[in-house]
């Protein structure tokens, strides 16, 4: 529950309107591409984690990079997506 309080106020924070927060069990199957699946379905332009811990090898899915920018809460590190797309207003 702390997680997601400071994904909410960093959100704020940076002017998101957070729609959503994903989270995974360890059991679930194919979490990056779920989470990829959420981002292309709600068109958000960004996605908020604790940490890079939360990936696979600590990296950013590639696919994921290429659609939306990534915001660590821990560092407070902002990792810019790879691909524009047209603005729709900041949603994460």
């Amino acid at each position: 529950m702390a997680d997601e309080e400071r994904i909410r106020s960093r959100a704020r924070r940076l002017g998101y309107n957070l729609l959503k927060i994903v989270a995974f069990g360890v059991h679930t199957d194919r979490p990056m591409e779920r989470l990829t699946n959420v981002v292309k379905h709600l068109e958000v332009e960004a996605v908020f984690t604790p940490n890079l811990h939360h990936f696979d090898g600590f990296e950013i899915p590639r696919e994921l990079h290429a659609i939306a920018t990534v915001y660590t809460v821990d560092q407070e590190s902002e990792y810019k997506r790879k691909r524009r797309r047209a603005h729709q207003g900041r949603r994460a």
